[in-house]
């Protein structure tokens, strides 16, 4: 179909795009707030559009200093006179002669989090005049901290505010919440909330949190449109976790980490997201006797994670073997297992499963994934010594093989990444190999590897040189496939090259890489 020149024209002015358009296209930008910053320079109409994004989810426990002290000063200048002058009878010197902000950028907030507001508050404090000095150490006065916070939460709450995600954290370095009433006399702030995230695993003196606990008790009779809960406690309280599931309307996401009690009545009430729910993970429970069954009923789930979990055994599945969900996802990551859920679990996905990550691999759970799972194309294992052979014959078998990830639980593994090439499916473009390497056999894989690999991750690399940076930089310029390549080397660095720039970086891996290196060099 021919366009006219004013249509033409139309779309190609910035600003000229109907605003629903412009919306759809800057949600998916949301999480590139390097590049939203330029759209607020086009003009006026991206600007109006683009600050809700940047302003949207503003907190965060890993902002760095400069932004947390920005980001308060920025509110401080949204709040009024009497906010204002109440900061200042407190001992909170604040500025009453700046400026009004272009923007109400109070208004905007969608995601909240307790322990970033709290974190960025004291990030404040310490850089602000509002510190007292005492034996050469920085003291921050806990009370005008308390003071802040709350006029803060009485900004937003006259904001008509309606909260999208909520995340609320339970930890001794930070302080309670204000009176939960406050929640009750704006109904509207949370009775939209697509997400809540309730971490009470952190140990406080009793009574320590009183609001924030008779908040969450409420919480399931404020907000009943919950697309994702996830709970972490120390101590499971049942009939919290049971009202919080029983009372959603289309819950399509669940999570529960808990240290210790009786989960079962968490579980049954699953039955009442029988038709909504799609994922569900379960992490740091005890099943020993707790069967699986309430998750029968749920013939849309697609995605079951369990992570350091114990007590899997054939009795926690049996009930699942009757199941109607075409499961496309299991992860049994750390966990104390047994081989015959595992069978079960991977008999019951059969050719749906899609993605599968597990730690347990004998031979005969890779023969039962040859003889159920052909489809996989996500892959993430274990192996062990024993299993080393069955695996590769595995690999034969996964045509549709994309991504694969290898830990090896031996020592010298020089002779599997010799082989390995020769088993590799054509399909596949990411492979992550975490075991213990040395340069050498790095680029003997590379010379004999005929899958066409785009990513490749590689852990534990003993002695990374300027031979071996020269080889697999001439190596990716002349693949017409290999586009990135990661090294976690042992001396605790972690480098990155891309083709296209043809640059590497280097940079200090991070303290979860750093226990994978030192789970690899441990061997059986």
């Amino acid at each position: 179909m021919a366009f006219s020149n004013n249509v033409k024209e139309s779309i190609l002015i910035p600003g000229s795009l109907p605003i629903e358009i412009l919306d759809h296209v800057f949600s998916y930008l949301c999480h590139d707030t390097k590049f939203l910053h330029s759209c607020l320079l086009v003009n006026r109409i991206w600007c109006q559009h683009v600050v809700g994004l940047l302003w949207r989810a503003p907190f965060s426990i890993w902002l760095e200093e400069y932004k947390s002290i920005s980001l308060i000063n920025t509110y401080i200048s949204c709040m009024n006179d009497e906010e204002k002058s109440w900061l200042k009878k407190n001992g909170i010197n604040v500025s009453t002669d700046t400026t009004n902000p272009l923007f109400n950028y109070s208004s905007y907030l969608k995601v909240f989090d307790n322990c970033g507001l709290d974190m960025s508050v004291k990030t404040w404090f310490i850089h602000s005049k509002c510190i007292s000095k005492e034996k050469d150490c920085l003291i921050i006065d806990a009370d005008r901290r308390i003071i802040l916070s709350e006029i803060l939460y009485k900004l937003f709450f006259r904001q008509n505010l309606e909260f999208t995600q909520l995340t609320f954290l339970r930890k001794p370095s930070i302080f309670d919440i204000p009176s939960p009433f406050i929640f009750t006399l704006h109904p509207s702030l949370i009775s939209q909330l697509r997400v809540l995230r309730l971490n009470f695993a952190y140990t406080t003196e009793s009574g320590r949190f009183k609001n924030l606990v008779n908040l969450v008790a409420i919480l399931p009779n404020l907000c009943k449109k919950l697309r994702e809960l996830d709970i972490c406690l120390q101590i499971i309280d049942v009939n919290l976790v049971a009202d919080f599931i029983q009372s959603q309307e289309n819950l399509q996401d669940f999570r529960l980490e808990c240290y210790s009690g009786n989960i079962a009545p968490a579980i049954s009430a699953l039955q009442f997201q029988s038709d909504s729910l799609v994922r569900v993970e379960f992490s740091q429970i005890q099943f020993s006797g707790i069967a699986l069954d309430a998750l029968v009923l749920c013939k849309n789930l697609r995605i079951l994670c369990l992570i350091r979990c114990k007590g899997l055994t054939s009795f926690t599945w049996l009930p699942l073997k009757k199941a109607e969900f075409k499961l496309q996802t299991l992860y049994v990551r750390e966990c104390e297992t047994t081989q015959e859920f595992l069978e079960s679990a991977i008999e019951t996905a059969n050719y749906h499963l899609n993605e599968l990550f597990m730690s347990y691999s004998s031979p005969k759970i890779i023969e039962s994934i040859m003889k159920f799972c052909p489809s996989i194309k996500t892959f993430e294992v274990d192996i062990k010594p024993s299993s080393t052979n069955k695996f590769l014959i595995l690999l034969t078998k996964l045509v549709l093989l994309e991504r694969l990830s290898v830990s090896l639980l031996i020592y010298d593994a020089s002779d599997f990444l010799t082989t390995l090439p020769n088993f590799l499916p054509t399909s596949l473009f990411d492979l992550k190999l975490e075991f213990q390497n040395t340069p050498r056999n790095l680029v003997s894989f590379l010379k004999k590897c005929r899958a066409p690999i785009q990513i490749l991750t590689v852990f534990s690399i003993l002695g990374v040189d300027n031979e071996l940076v020269g080889f697999i930089t001439k190596f990716a310029k002349e693949s017409d496939t290999l586009r990135k390549v990661l090294i976690n080397d042992w001396s605790g660095r972690k480098l990155v090259f891309h083709k296209y720039s043809e640059v590497w970086t280097t940079c200090s891996l991070k303290p979860r890489d750093r226990i994978n290196n030192i789970r690899n060099y441990q061997y059986i």
